[in-house]
């Protein structure tokens, strides 16, 4: 997470494409809106991550914030404007439906 800046609020980080996080121990990361996260390499510009609900899931500076779910075969569209920590939204484009992910 090299370029992440710090945002003045404790160990909490920014990268202007992904948001505000916190990288704890062991590849875990707590977003803003998507909430835990397991993040095994934390490439600042592409990364893979697994997420309750979801699996593995992929996204980039170019792409976010769609992502490309592994099991599903598929890309999903992340709601930044509506999703919490808790409660997570994602378009699903082969169902037309958005759907909350639960961890």
């Amino acid at each position: 997470w090299a370029p992440a800046r710090r945002t003045g609020h404790g160990e909490w980080l920014n990268l202007d494409w992904f948001g505000n996080f916190v990288d704890l121990t062991g590849g875990w990361v707590f977003h803003e809106k998507l909430g835990w996260l397991y993040v095994p390499a934390n490439d600042p510009d592409a990364f893979w991550a697994w997420q309750a609900g979801i699996g593995w899931w992929w996204s980039s500076l170019q792409t976010y914030p769609y992502v490309y779910a592994h099991e599903r075969s598929r890309w999903l569209y992340f709601s930044t404007s509506t999703s919490t920590p808790k409660t997570p939204y994602f378009y699903d484009f082969e169902k037309m439906a958005w759907e909350r992910v639960e961890g």
